[in-house]
């Protein structure tokens, strides 16, 4: 079936990946890349894919039954090469853990490439390498022809799956978009790691202990379901589905199987139809998800019909962040179906396929939403719809989930009946389509397919045993069956045709709902009777843990490592260490440290001293117990920001494509350091000798309050700052008390433009006399569309109004309005750009623009400096208030607003916020005066977090690690 995709290039441009079945003796499913009209660089059209597919299988026969990414480079002196080969080599866990291989090829010898792999590291169980001396290669793959009359030598990514290309990239430079490439080739395995049925009868012999992730103190409330993410880089973010009075939430918890989690809490503006009592969730492999809903929206009618199951983007800057104050817009979501308004549980299949089971029409559907609509969309033509009738189950009272879970080993989907207390099972791969139904008026809608199946094979596998089944899980040939009644999960033996109960697990909880398997091969579940989040572990497991997930510090400090010994008896690990640098992704060997003895149910710390590392650099200290067989234990690791750093670029974007450390090296400026936003924050307030920071949020992602708070920080603190931003400000705008923000930077917003009828292009000129933009004329950007799970609309760049105390930098062509501006009082410099640096078309200008406006930045540390025609305005960066907290016993804080004279009377907001930007703890709404008080983080999971005073004129934050 031929579906399309959008993609994002590194220039921003869109270009479309068109899928199509080649009737070949192959027999290929392929997709095929075309580039957008008036695009001469980036990526460009692939040859016919019956050549890359026949290429393919001559220079990876012995690989071309699995899952396979192949990338031709231009050798080792290409650095951008080697940044694609050591991005990839980063995720080689994950790439193993998928049974992915990486075939690279280039020019290069192999003993060259032996080089490479010693320099960095590579992970030769992951890489294989062919060398190409002759470029017989690259011509087989197209990779050297005439494109506009100029001999191109191209850089090519290909991911294939058992022989069938997902797709093929031909570009001036490495395809960077590693997450994208890697769940092409990872849709339809499977994510989670499975180790046959050793674990879960690891549980039944055993002693389980129950470990609490999350509860009422972080926000969760009504807990009903939870999945882990299935996107392979993302595979350890975990999303719970919540109820509340007006439509479901849902939490994430981020990093959930590491020690340093946090928890965000989301809710998007429509859900009162979209998420109204949502039952279950399946997340997709493919960056998506779905929830099954159950029944009236919030008008409250119980024979409302337009109901039914809803995709969503787990791309966290579109889910609950997209169109949420928008009229025009049903928010966030994907695409939705109305055919099963009683939704119970719902399972992914692949790609946008799910399988649901209703109470309504009682049974089981297959859902194919295909390619969703644009974000907050609402056209469903294409979507298929597949009613399996001969199925059909028995409904409990309402409100009670039935969940359901796929075999894709098998093709068998799992169910539970609620009314009977059983176990039903229907093979998927059986049946056939037999007439077309006809839908009730109050569900009406275009579909492309909505049909009936009979003839498959479905059957009863458990039917006694069981009080109240709701969650489901399948691992290996271990089906566990949830009982909401006594909080057991039971474990069954599938592998034998009579489904033998081996078991049960005590969970505690007390009513137990939704369950999975998590990437670290443990139980996790919800109990709603005590809003948690649990997890079980298993008595007597070591660990070894790091003291803090990010920290400050120069040669000869020291980082503290624990290791837990849970045996009955002591243990003597042998451990080492290595250092990773962010910036060339180079690692050092492994070093031995010191022996350590560590008694039976004791813990022991590990000092480790920084030793002498690149100080323009962010590193990554990685502690590794190192086993007998060769194989790596448990590792920890902690990420070191030099202390002394004066230049940084904060990169803010996570899942576009543009490298804005590429784009500062091409330009004059040197030492910038560049770091992720949560790495910045967390050490924002340690780094005193910090001149100059670019902070970079693009396109794809949001300002959020802790981001917001730290930049006013920086401002207050008279750090000259560059903000690069489109839709995150449009997202800051929504936001309460963004007028703050806003005139901080000089500016006052006028809203974000979405002229469509532009096709996504800007033109912008310079400013006669300005020091950045003066003589420059005919700036062409390109917006892409917002490529979301394909969203059709054009990303917004920001219009700007400049303050008093600011200038316009650039404007738009023919009117007045300002797509940059620039501020400057006494004491502080900073620069505001609304568009995203990668839309430039030109890339001389942009390396222009960021150069010059470093340079002025820079210049505000002159005392020399000329001062230039732009005022003071007193107040604009007014840092009256001081916040300040101490710990006082144990998880015990003591925090007050200080030095308020003269705005005592503000009225103010504190609260605690996570790095991710989640608000945990609300403290205080009122006058500063009153603005003091205490709290307990006892609760909170161990981290980084922020104390957060919010007024109309000023933003104060404090940061405290919780251990």
């Amino acid at each position: 079936m031929p579906q399309s995709t959008e993609i994002i290039n590194q220039t921003g441009r869109v270009v479309k990946v068109l899928a199509f079945f080649l009737t070949l003796a192959v027999s290929l499913a392929a997709f095929s890349t075309k580039a957008e009209e008036g695009h001469s660089s980036g990526l460009f059209p692939a040859p016919p894919l019956e050549q890359v597919a026949s290429t393919v299988h001559e220079i990876a026969a012995g690989m071309a039954r699995g899952r396979l990414v192949i990338v031709r480079y231009l050798g080792n002196r290409c650095s951008h090469c080697v940044e694609q080969l050591t991005y990839l080599n980063q995720h080689a866990d994950e790439l193993r853990r998928l049974g992915i291989t990486v075939l690279a090829t280039s020019h290069d010898s192999r003993d060259k490439w032996s080089m490479l792999v010693k320099e960095y590291s590579i992970d030769t169980a992951v890489f294989r390498y062919l060398p190409d001396s002759n470029k017989e290669i690259a011509q087989s793959l197209g990779a050297i022809r005439m494109i506009n009359d100029t001999l191109r030598d191209l850089h090519v990514t290909v991911a294939c799956v058992n022989g069938q290309v997902r797709t093929a990239l031909y570009s001036d430079t490495p395809y960077m978009d590693v997450a994208r490439i890697i769940g092409l080739v990872a849709d339809e395995a499977t994510q989670i790691p499975v180790a046959e049925s050793e674990y879960i009868d690891r549980y039944l012999s055993g002693t389980p202990r129950v470990t609490t992730i999350a509860g009422p103190s972080d926000g969760i409330q009504d807990p009903i379901d939870l999945d882990f993410n299935r996107s392979p880089l993302l595979g350890r973010d975990l999303w719970v589905v919540m109820g509340d009075k007006s439509g479901h939430a849902m939490a994430i918890v981020h990093n959930a199987t590491s020690n340093q989690k946090s928890i965000r809490l989301k809710k998007d503006s429509r859900a009162y139809h979209f998420m109204w009592r949502s039952m279950a969730i399946a997340m997709g492999t493919n960056g998506s998800f779905a929830t099954a809903q159950n029944g009236e929206p919030g008008d409250g009618d119980q024979n409302y019909m337009f109901m039914g199951p809803t995709l969503w983007s787990s791309d966290t800057a579109v889910f609950a962040s997209r169109y949420q104050t928008e009229d025009r817009r049903l928010a966030s979501h994907l695409d939705m179906l109305h055919q099963n308004p009683w939704c119970l549980g719902i399972a992914h299949d692949s790609a946008n396929i799910y399988w649901v089971l209703d109470a309504k029409y009682p049974g089981v559907s297959r859902y194919d939403f295909r390619d969703p609509h644009e974000v907050g969309g609402t056209d469903h033509r294409d979507g298929i719809i597949r009613r399996y009738i001969e199925t059909s189950i028995t409904p409990a009272q309402r409100g009670r989930p039935a969940h359901i879970c796929l075999d894709h080993s098998s093709g068998w989907l799992y169910y539970v009946d609620p009314g009977s207390a059983s176990v039903q099972r229907l093979d998927t791969r059986s049946g056939a389509v037999r007439d077309t139904l006809v839908m009730p008026p109050q569900s009406a809608e275009n579909l492309r397919e909505f049909t009936s199946v009979t003839g498959a094979r479905f059957d009863t596998v458990i039917s006694s045993g069981l009080a109240e089944p709701v969650g489901i899980e399948i691992v290996g040939n271990r089906l566990l069956v949830g009982d909401r009644a006594t909080g057991l999960i039971h474990v069954y033996d599938v592998s034998n045709a009579k489904f033998p109960r081996l078991g049960s697990i005590v969970t505690g909880a007390k009513e137990l709902l939704g369950i999975t398997i998590g990437p670290d091969q443990r139980l996790w579940f919800v109990d709603r009777a005590t809003a948690k989040v649990c997890r079980l572990d298993i008595e007597a497991q070591s660990d070894l843990l790091s003291s803090v997930d990010v920290t400050t510090a120069i040669s000869g400090d020291t980082v503290t490592f624990t290791y837990v010994n849970a045996a009955s008896s002591a243990v003597r690990p042998s451990l080492a260490v290595r250092w990773v640098s962010t910036r060339t992704n180079k690692s050092s060997a492994w070093q031995p440290l010191d022996a350590l003895s560590v008694p039976a149910g004791q813990a022991a710390n590990i000092a480790v001293v920084v030793p002498e590392v690149d100080t323009l650099a962010v590193h990554r200290c990685e502690v590794a117990e190192l086993l007998a067989s060769g194989q790596t234990g448990f590792v920890a690791s902690a990420t070191i920001v030099p202390r002394g750093l004066r230049r940084v670029v904060i990169q803010d974007e996570r899942n576009g494509t543009f490298d804005i450390r590429e784009a500062i090296a091409l330009t004059s400026r040197t030492g910038y350091v560049t770091m992720t936003s949560d790495v910045f924050v967390a050490v924002a307030d340690s780094l005193r000798s910090l001149k100059t920071a670019l902070w970079n949020s693009g396109s794809v992602g949001e300002i959020s309050p802790v981001d917001e708070a730290v930049i006013m920080s920086l401002l207050g603190r008279n750090i000259d700052l560059y903000l690069i931003a489109d839709d995150p400000l449009a997202l800051r705008l929504e936001s309460p008390m963004a007028g703050a923000f806003f005139r901080s930077l000089g500016v006052a917003p006028l809203g974000a433009e979405e002229n469509d009828s532009l096709k996504g292009q800007r033109i912008f000129t310079g400013v006669l006399g300005d020091p950045v933009t003066a003589g420059m004329t005919l700036i062409d950007c390109q917006l892409p569309r917002l490529d979301h799970q394909r969203g059709g609309r054009y990303i917004p760049n920001m219009l700007l109004r400049p303050l008093s105390n600011s200038k316009t930098m650039l404007l738009r062509r023919g009117d007045t309005a300002s797509g940059a501006v620039r501020c400057e009082n006494r004491t502080l410099r900073c620069i505001i750009l609304g568009i995203n640096a990668s839309r430039f078309l030109d890339g001389v200008q942009r390396t222009t623009i960021l150069d010059r406006g470093l340079v002025w930045l820079e210049e505000a540390a002159n005392p020399d400096t000329v001062a230039t025609s732009v005022t003071d305005e007193p107040g604009n960066n007014d840092v009256s208030g001081r916040l300040t907290l101490q710990q006082i016993s144990g998880g015990a804080y003591l925090w007050q607003v200080t030095d308020i004279n003269g705005i005592d009377a503000e009225q103010a907001i504190v609260e605690v916020y996570s790095v991710a930007g989640q608000r945990m703890l609300t403290l205080y709404e009122g006058a500063l005066s009153g603005a003091r008080g205490t709290f307990s983080a006892s609760n909170l999971a161990s981290g980084c977090y922020f104390v957060i005073v919010r007024t109309m004129n000023r933003r104060l934050h404090s940061t405290f690690i919780n251990q």
